[in-house]
């Protein structure tokens, strides 16, 4: 702006300006008195007249992007521009006439001199454009942070008000979180989050009404996936017992699968099953028949979960994250009072405990229902409205193009918790089980703690990422993707700092035996390892969802998990100790620490493997890439 106003003033025909600045100017900008708006993809050609907007340029190293200014008189003035050399070439911008190079060396040194500040103001701008990235990812993290959290003291509820019925009871309902996790929430869930991808590009392409179709297609499709999941647990008593696991904690296992099936995110549902092999391995076969009494019982919470989440999603690519936040406190602070008249007023035990979860489930869902049915109220005749009603076209339409990211994205989920729940399992295996199983859920419990956090910056960074490159605008889907893995370095190191200094503590708070404590203590470097790895990935998934890039993360996540688990087996169970005990850092680990060592060792494979082919992605073509693939569903489909 500087630049071009001083121009008019001393009126030159041409001032000479570096690329490098033009090109890192935010997005548009007001000239006053200059023109009404200027893009910052934009450049003035040299050989265009006031009236002429089909021109070219005459400069031959200048060829690759079409750039415009849109001045005040309508003129609009374009140039190819070369990204290259933009350090120490010259861009020749035109006011108004002609061409003529500058006579001589003062001339030539005034405009210099305007260019020099120019890039300052640019340079400012440009550091500009990164703090509201960061605003954005942090106006969208924080309440998804609060929302995780809430929807962990949830969990916490429910656990407590479970354990006091009995131990047989609490036995039963972890294991029962086992089957719900690997059998159901993992897969259902994982097809839930292509909705981040396709809600999100619509609406940074201001394809409103696509939201809303996304959402009925989502939701169907979703919806059939739990169909044959239901049917799985209904029968899940007598299959628990054929695995040899006591009748009695199958029912109350399959009645428990609700503390995970209330709609929580990813992370926070994974604990409780997780930690089930710890409490129910080596139990006796009768808690099977409650654990399947007690999945079979959930199958109504698993429809409303997933209803659940595709409506956060659904708000969420539209910025709107409060109300998830809301309805999940608001289930949070209703639990006790659910589980209170229930299990200890009406005596209901297990069966109580599971008809309290259907509860908290049905008012996360009906408080999150109700405010799209008042925002849809609100935004009816507006342009941005997302909710054009219910489209049997369209619910029933491109189940296909769904699935294409759908199925990737249920693979990335699944992959990552199997790996888990294995390695819980292999400290069953390990000669002092009952400790190992112990450090092993203490383990697990502390890094879905801390994986909150940055599991909420992932959804936010997907949320600009997505919004970014289906406006077509790749530079800004970079800058949010590069602040997301910034801030995640940042806090992971922060959090791996308190966890070191503080995780014997921790870890006496979850248990009471000072052998297990003094085990876990001994096992905080892996869990640290694991922490920041395990935190840097969430934003990298989130950025794979928001470029529609699931595809990618499946494939690395099933590379890292064919290394995880034989690492852990072999670290735990192979390796010949007498020589290993001579590494570094692996010859000094105690057993169950070498199982998540292993775990560890997948996770920073994919966090360098992920990171390694990212730093190679040209944003701009990945933004047409996305603009193309919106444009042609919508001439492919008629709109639908």
């Amino acid at each position: 702006m500087h630049v071009l106003r001083q121009a008019v003033n001393k009126k030159l025909h041409v001032s000479f300006i570096p690329i490098h600045t033009l090109t890192k100017l935010n997005d548009s900008v007001k000239m006053p008195g200059i023109c009404k708006t200027y893009r910052s993809d934009r450049l003035l050609n040299p050989s265009c007249n006031a009236r002429t907007a089909d021109c070219r340029s005459q400069v031959p190293w200048i060829q690759r992007e079409r750039r415009h200014f849109e001045f005040s008189s309508g003129c609009k003035q374009s140039l190819n521009a070369s990204s290259e050399k933009k350090n120490r070439l010259l861009a020749p911008s035109v006011v108004a006439g002609s061409l003529p190079l500058p006579s001589d060396d003062s001339e030539r040194s005034d405009n210099l001199g305007i260019a020099s500040s120019a890039s300052s103001d640019l340079a400012e701008k440009s550091v500009l454009s990164y703090k509201e990235s960061f605003d954005k990812i942090m106006k969208l993290g924080v309440p998804l942070m609060f929302q995780n959290v809430f929807g962990y003291l949830l969990s916490i509820t429910c656990t407590v008000a479970i354990g006091r019925i009995g131990a047989p009871e609490l036995a039963a309902s972890s294991l029962a979180n086992s089957i719900y996790v690997v059998t159901g929430l993992s897969m259902v869930l994982g097809l839930s989050t292509a909705m981040e991808t396709f809600c999100g590009q619509a609406y940074g392409a201001r394809n409103y009404k696509a939201l809303g179709e996304v959402l009925q297609r989502a939701l169907l499709v979703c919806w059939m996936a739990c169909i044959p999941v239901a049917l799985l647990w209904s029968q899940s008593t007598p299959l628990m017992i054929a695995v040899g696991q006591d009748p009695a904690i199958a029912t109350m296992a399959g009645r428990c699968v609700l503390m995970i099936a209330v709609g929580q995110d990813p992370a926070i549902a994974t604990m409780a099953g997780r930690c089930v092999l710890m409490i129910a391995v080596g139990q006796d076969p009768a808690i099977a028949t409650m654990a399947g009494r007690y999945l079979a019982m959930c199958i109504p919470c698993v429809f409303l979960s997933i209803a659940t989440d595709c409506m956060k999603k659904y708000l969420q690519a539209q910025g709107i994250v409060l109300p998830g936040m809301i309805a999940t406190a608001a289930a949070t602070f209703l639990a006790p009072a659910f589980f209170y008249v229930l299990v200890h007023s009406l005596g209901l035990g297990l069966d109580g405990a599971a008809i309290a979860f259907i509860l908290c489930q049905v008012t996360q869902a009906s408080g999150i229902l109700g405010y799209i049915l008042w925002h849809t109220n609100h935004m009816r005749g507006s342009s941005e409205a997302t909710w054009g009603g219910f489209s049997p076209a369209a619910a029933f339409s491109k189940w296909g193009e769904y699935l294409k990211y759908g199925i990737p994205a249920m693979l990335m989920i699944s992959l990552e918790w199997w790996i888990y729940e294995i390695a819980v399992l292999m400290n069953g295996w390990l000669p002092n089980a009952a400790a190992a199983l112990s450090v092993g859920g203490i383990t697990v419990t502390l890094n879905t703690l801390s994986y909150m956090i940055p599991m909420s910056l992932g959804s936010a960074v997907n949320t600009c990422v997505s919004n970014a490159l289906g406006s077509g605008n790749g530079e800004a889907a970079k800058r949010a993707a590069l602040m997301g893995l910034l801030v995640a370095v940042t806090i992971e190191a922060a959090m791996v700092g308190g966890m070191a200094v503080f995780g014997k503590e921790l870890a006496g708070i979850i248990a009471t035996d000072p052998a297990v404590i003094d085990l876990a203590a001994r096992t905080m470097p892996v869990l640290c390892f694991l922490m920041f790895w395990d935190g840097f990935n969430a934003v990298l998934a989130g950025v794979l969802r928001g470029s529609g890039q699931q595809g990618i993360g499946a494939m690395v996540n099933g590379a890292c998990f064919m290394v995880a688990i034989p690492s852990s087996y072999f670290l735990a169970f192979q390796a010949d100790w007498s020589v290993m005990s001579g590494v570094p850092l692996l010859g000094s680990l105690e057993p169950v620490a070498r199982v998540w060592m292993g775990v560890s060792a997948g996770a920073m494979l994919q966090s360098v493997v992920l990171m390694s082919l990212m730093s190679r992605w040209d944003w701009d073509d990945q933004a047409k890439r996305v603009v193309r693939g919106i444009k042609a569903g919508s001439e492919k489909h008629g709109g639908h």
